[in-house]
């Protein structure tokens, strides 16, 4: 199964005092494991419904804990996301 992926501008509304006071306002890439044993993907689906920046999130259904069992799919992304935030490519 594919990743799912969504974009969104955020405001926040989290319990976490360090989103709740708009502390992460930077463009931020969240990806979560659906299989992940240690920290649910609906926490990293909140941080990113949170975050008061620009927000990218990405799950890996078959994901685990970091989503190690999947590093072929998740590098690349991660590689692609970076260079379009610092521009690269463009003239």
């Amino acid at each position: 199964m594919p990743a799912r992926r969504s974009k969104r501008s955020g405001s926040p509304t989290s319990s976490h005092s360090w989103v709740r006071q708009n502390r992460i306002t930077c463009p931020l890439l969240v990806m979560v494991g659906g299989e992940d044993k240690l920290v649910p993907s609906s926490e990293g689906e909140r941080l990113a419904k949170t975050a008061s920046g620009p927000t990218e999130l990405v799950v890996y259904p078959k994901g685990d804990h970091v989503c190690f069992n999947i590093s072929y799919k998740y590098r690349p992304l991660t590689a692609d996301w970076m260079a379009e935030r610092l521009g690269a490519g463009q003239t």
